[in-house]
């Protein structure tokens, strides 16, 4: 009787541990919160998580993304939510639509550290730090790369516009201008629309293809979600695009190259230099980063698959690559388009409506 008893104990005691176990909540040191697109959206978030994935899976670091059932406020901020109630020390927001959720939650659990990518805090704080790219430099690259691969019907085709958009916009312009000024008998033409659209799109598929049919030659894709159109636009026409943010070689063979963002290694070094300093050190708490050109954080990417060019070898970028790094080039890539155009700029009107035929569009070029 007294063996039974105390079996019975035993039994009772694991019993009691093992629920205590499965019903305590499980922590995650490092919180990504995503638009509704999540880790596979082909933009910031993806990069970061590749990032987060690796420096913390290698650290012994636990981690989680949490990704709302859809884009609204009320979404995001139960995700944020839940995150905190896991034990988030530090919450990650990627994305240029980002920041105001980044600012709930800052104001609303003081004590969570917040990193953001591509956006930025509105009142940033000792236990907030922002990474933003320097993506005119990217761009400048692409346009000339572009002009130099022989490319003299282009198109530059946004979703949202806004200051990210517009400065990838002049600093492919002013790749073009760089690539004129070299080779003056050369006049490009760029057409330019931004669609406001933050996701694929029908008549998007239908413009672009009348784009591309009309004499387009290649595209450069700047915006969140607009990919797989453009993508499909790009297979019917038999044309060629380039991408924006995060490298878009996997995604499609259509994308020659991407004036690209490096998310993941951005994100690993962030994460490395926060637990190293026990949180966001002096130089980086309540600070933004501008990550550039002089630490290879933009470019184009060059590696076997991502570097389609035929004409403009893979050599030659690279030289031209290391000239603007070191300054050699003679040129500072500015955020603003240049005071005196050669190559001419065809504005679409924003948005979806009938006006984007190109018989209401206007073509601006300096003398």
């Amino acid at each position: 009787m007294k063996k039974a008893l105390i079996v019975l104990l035993l039994i009772a005691v694991c019993l009691s541990a093992c629920s205590c176990s499965l019903f305590e909540p499980k922590t995650y040191t490092v919180a990504l919160i995503t638009s509704a697109a999540g880790i596979a959206d082909r933009s910031a978030s993806q990069g970061v998580y590749r990032g987060i994935s690796a420096y913390c899976e290698e650290n012994g670091v636990s981690f989680k993304e949490y990704v709302p059932a859809d884009d609204s406020g009320e979404s995001v901020e139960k995700q944020i939510k839940d995150a905190a109630s896991h034990g988030a020390e530090l919450m990650i927001f990627a994305g240029e639509r980002m920041g105001a959720h980044a600012d709930y939650a800052a104001k609303k659990y003081t004590d969570i550290d917040i990193l953001t990518v591509d956006c930025e805090p509105s009142s940033p704080t000792p236990r907030t730090h922002a990474v933003t790219f320097a993506v005119e430099q990217a761009a400048f690259l692409a346009g000339y790369a572009a002009c130099s691969e022989g490319f003299t019907s282009l198109a530059f085709i946004a979703g949202e516009r806004n200051e990210r958009s517009e400065t990838y916009f002049n600093g492919f312009i002013r790749g073009i201008e760089q690539y004129v000024a070299e080779n003056p008998l050369i006049i490009p033409t760029i057409s330019c629309w931004y669609t406001g659209l933050t996701g694929p799109d029908k008549k998007l598929e239908d413009t672009a293809i009348e784009l591309f049919n009309s004499g387009t030659q290649v595209a450069f894709v700047c915006g969140d979600g607009l990919y797989r159109s453009l993508n499909y636009a790009a297979n019917v026409a038999k044309k060629q695009l380039i991408g924006s943010g995060l490298n878009q070689a996997g995604f499609s063979e259509r994308y020659i190259t991407t004036a690209a963002c490096e998310y993941q290694r951005a994100a690993e070094e962030e994460l490395a230099d926060y637990f190293k300093n026990g949180g966001w050190s002096a130089n980086k708490a309540g600070k933004t980063a501008i990550l550039d050109i002089s630490t290879d954080m933009v470019g184009l990417p060059n590696d076997f698959g991502s570097y389609r060019f035929k004409s403009f070898a893979a050599g030659a970028y690279e030289t031209f690559y290391a000239k603007l790094k070191y300054g050699t080039l003679g040129v500072t890539v500015e955020k603003t388009l240049p005071e005196e155009l050669h190559c001419g700029i065809r504005y679409y009107p924003d948005g979806m409506g009938e006006e984007t035929d190109a018989a209401e569009t206007s073509l601006v070029q300096s003398e």
